[in-house]
Formats: C-alpha cells, structure tokens, sequence
C-alpha cells in the first residue's frame, strides 16, 4: 500500500510542476561552400581556405509541457533548439595553417551559418594535401560532438578538383550624368568559370529617388556554360535634384554552382552625378534708359545660372562700336543665383548700336561660352536744333502767307 501512495504523489508531482519535451532533435554542424583562394598554389605561396558553417537542421525545436493534472496538460511551449559551437580549427595534414581557432564561437540557431576563412601557405613540395576543418559543439560535458571535414588543396599539381563556375559582371556606365538627364547602361554578366551556373536571377535596385529605372528590373537565364555571356541594356532616369556624387545602383546575381548549392553575387553601378552650369541673362539696362549721342552710359548686365551645379571664372565681354570698358569679370555664381556685369560706355555713335555679349565660364565639363545679341539706342545730338530751325521756317511761311492773303 505505501509504494503505490508513493507511485501516485510522485505521478501527480510530475503532472503538476514537470516538464516534459517532445519533439526535440539534436541538431548539429555542417560544412558547406569551402572555397580555397587560388585554386592551385606554388610551392610556399599563401593563400585563403573559406567555408560556412551552418546546422544540419534548418528548423530544429522543442516543445515543452508543464501544468494539468491527469493524462492532458495545459501549457506547451515551442522553443528552438541552438547548437553552441565551443571551437572551430584547420588541422594542417601537410598544410600550414597561419590563423588560430576560434574558441568559444557561440550559439547557432537553426537556419543560421558562419562564414569563417583562414590564412594558409602551401609546402614545399608539390602534392594533394587534404587539410581538415574540426568544429566541435556543446559545452565540453558530454553533450557535444565532433565534426571532421576534409578539404583538397592543390599544391602545383595537374589534379583538377571539383570544377565550380564563376560569374563576374561587366558594366559599361556613362562617365558623367548630370542631373535630371536620362542615362543607359550596359551590364554583362559573363561565366569565365569551368562549371556550368544554373537557375541565374538578376536584380536591379534602384530604391533611391534620385535614380529610377525605366527598363526591366529582373532577369533570369536559365544557364550559362563556361565562358558564356550574357549582355542586358538598361535605361535609367535622373531627378534634376539629384545629389552630386556617386550613385549606388545594387546588382544582385543569384545562381546554383555545379553541387546545387545557391550564390549570391552582389555588384554596384556607380553612376558619377555631376552637374552643369548654365548662363543666361537675366537683365540689360542702360543709365540712361536711351543716351544721347556723346553722353556716358553705364550697362549693367545680371547673369543667372539657372544649371545644376555652380561655375566659376564667369567673365562677361561686349563686342560694339562704342567705346568704353567692354570686360567684366564675374567670378562665381551658384545655383540660382545670378551676379552684375557692369560696364562704362560712351556714346560716340547715335542711332541703333549692335551690341554682342559674350560670356565665358567654367564647370566640371569644362570650358563653355554664351553669345546674345542685342542693340542700343542712341539719339543724335542736333535732332532738337533740327527740329526748331524747321519749326521756324514753317511759322515764317504761314505768316508770309497770312499776310498776302489779309493784303489780297
């Protein structure tokens, strides 16, 4: 009688403040991607071993239970399960490996993957050499495991390892855009590999304001053999208040190696944003408004860049028969700004003057010159006198007149 009172209380404590798992895995670690940097190395040479390190299992949980009374419970909690990577090494075999472990990595959860390269130096003799990498989980106290992954590194042999393509892009981009221009651009995407790539998608990002495209912004190839290209004419539109500087234009190829597994290729266009200047005239006047022949006149010209971007060393020239001062020098003006010429004229001729306006500036597209044409009114000095002595001459004829009339 007293076991089965003891069986019962320890049955109902479990029931009441236990915890029960179910459905729990023990995921591990795995290698992928490995990559070693050249493909082939001399004798002494140096170079790069990369792989990621990701879980065997991609969605590894556990359900906990706890509560309730009787056969059911009440509360059920889903958690992930993580795999603590307490140390990850390259054992030489042959290879001398010039980066230390990483100790105590820390968790890793489902899905989840670390990228790690290490420095290594080819032998002296030439050879296969098969380094290994160890990534060993868990705390140490007998909940961990041990994974052993050989590797093939070439040292100045014929051997061919496992054949991997090799996309690369290609762009041809305008050497300067300015802003609120249209622009193309022409991409390639070329395998210069010695595996055929499969399933390519290609991406173009244009998040920002400034740039927008007006072409297609996805591609797919279904694949590209070795030493194929592939060549796509894109189309894009700039805002006029676009910021100078390079643009970023993201592009993302993605695409399946021999062994299926997917890669990521990301590339940017940088497109060069650079502005214009434009000059126009923004007023003439003349002091006095119509001069007098041989009066002094004063010109003032206002020049107003109506481009996008600033410009310097403005001078303003005036090609006319008047005599006078005929060079202003400006300097700068801004983006929408504008700035005085002032010129001093004499009036040595009357009636319509030519007048041609030359000016002269630079941005960073060079050297650039703006012509007008125009005239000046001068009047004569002996219009008045002209006009009186005529005036005169009529009044003596109307009373000559009058008086042989009044005499008839």
């Amino acid at each position: 009688m007293k076991n089965i009172v003891l069986v019962c209380s320890l049955f109902i404590a479990v029931c009441l403040v236990g915890a029960v798992p179910a459905g729990a895995s023990t995921p591990t670690v795995m290698i992928s991607n490995y990559n070693v940097t050249p493909a082939v190395l001399l004798p002494g040479d140096t170079g790069t071993l990369s792989f990621t390190v990701m879980t065997t299992d991609q969605s590894a949980t556990e359900q906990v239970s706890s509560g309730g009374s009787g056969a059911g419970f009440e509360n059920t909690q889903t958690t992930t399960i993580n795999v603590f990577i307490r140390n990850i090494h390259v054992e030489g075999n042959g290879i001398t490996v010039l980066t230390k472990d990483f100790d105590r990595v820390g968790d890793l959860a489902p899905g989840q993957s670390i990228p790690i390269t290490v420095l290594i130096q080819a032998p002296a003799q030439s050879g296969m050499y098969f380094p290994e990498i160890w990534v060993d989980t868990g705390t140490g106290i007998g909940d961990g495991t041990s994974t052993r992954y050989p590797v093939p590194v070439n040292v100045n042999t014929q051997i061919s390892v496992l054949k991997k393509p090799d996309l690369s892009l290609q762009k041809i981009i305008p050497d300067s855009v300015v802003p609120g221009d249209s622009f193309p651009c022409t991409i390639t995407v070329q395998n210069a590999g010695e595996a055929r790539a499969d399933d390519i998608f290609i991406t173009i990002n244009t998040t920002s304001s400034s740039l927008s495209l007006t072409s297609p912004a996805n591609y797919y190839l279904d694949h590209l053999d070795p030493g194929e290209n592939m060549t796509f004419n894109l189309q894009f539109n700039s805002d006029k208040e676009a910021p100078l500087g390079i643009s970023p234009i993201p592009v993302t190829i993605n695409y399946a190696d021999a062994d299926g597994i997917r890669k990521n290729l990301v590339e940017n266009l940088g497109i060069p944003l650079r502005g214009r200047a434009k000059m126009a005239i923004k007023s003439l006047v003349t002091d006095p408004i119509q001069p007098n022949l041989n009066d002094p006149i004063t010109l003032t010209l206002r020049i107003e860049n109506t481009g996008t971007d600033r410009t310097d060393s403005v001078i303003a020239t005036l090609d006319t028969p008047l005599s006078g001062t005929k060079e202003a020098f400006v300097g700068s003006i801004d983006i929408d700004s504008d700035a005085p010429a002032i010129f001093y004229l004499s009036a040595t001729q009357s009636g319509q003057i030519p007048l041609i306006i030359n000016i002269s500036y630079d941005d960073d597209y060079g050297p650039h010159t703006l012509t007008e044409n125009t005239i000046i009114s001068v009047k004569g000095s002996n219009e008045y006198p002209v006009i009186i002595v005529v005036l005169i001459i009529a009044a003596c004829g109307a009373g000559v007149w009058y008086w042989r009339t009044k005499r008839k």
